[in-house]
């Protein structure tokens, strides 16, 4: 019998961060990855520093059980004393997502701050349109090697393959390349 499927709900924070406060600002993440662990469901976090120290952005992912273990920490005091502390140590305010499904596969766009997500038709049409092509390459580039070989493993070593690349680069790039179509600005906001 196989495992069942470990869903998530995350919460996904995105801020820019003083540069002459990233000491204390990793400080900060320290406390409150600390502070969010005593919340029942808590799965854990991630974070993606900077890329560059001209520019000093952090995305901290937090992972939950549950919809509402995810809103229990939302809500929770604790966290708003958290985010408090956090205001003297970033330039403007935190940018907050709650990304789920196939939206987490995709390039989210640089600020994070879309009113809503792509609708799901576009999302799996992407899908679609890369990872057929991706089949089709594979089977031209080794389709004389895994011939022989037994039809699972065949398909197994298809999925490394398309998963390689459609991972990175192949769905960044692509979804940087449809950011219009994908997450449109909406014209009554200019």
């Amino acid at each position: 019998m196989s495992s069942p499927i470990r869903k998530e709900y995350k919460f996904v924070i995105s801020v820019v961060v003083k540069p002459s406060k990233r000491k204390e600002y990793e400080n900060w993440l320290t406390g409150i990855n600390a502070e969010v662990q005593k919340f029942d469901g808590f799965m854990g976090i991630d974070v993606i520093r900077p890329r560059t120290p001209k520019y000093l952005e952090y995305v901290i992912i937090m992972k939950f059980s549950s919809h509402q273990h995810l809103i229990d920490w939302q809500d929770s005091n604790e966290r708003e004393a958290w985010l408090k502390k956090s205001r003297r140590l970033v330039i403007g305010e935190k940018q907050e997502i709650k990304p789920s499904g196939l939206l987490l596969y995709f390039t989210l766009p640089d600020t994070l701050s879309f009113s809503s997500p792509p609708p799901y038709y576009k999302l799996v049409m992407i899908g679609i349109t890369t990872v057929y092509p991706l089949i089709l390459l594979f089977k031209f580039l080794f389709g004389g090697l895994v011939e022989p070989l037994h039809d699972d493993l065949e398909i197994f070593l298809s999925v490394i393959f398309v998963s390689l690349f459609l991972t990175y680069p192949l769905m960044p790039l692509l979804t940087d390349f449809l950011d219009f179509w994908l997450y449109p600005v909406d014209s009554k906001q200019d």
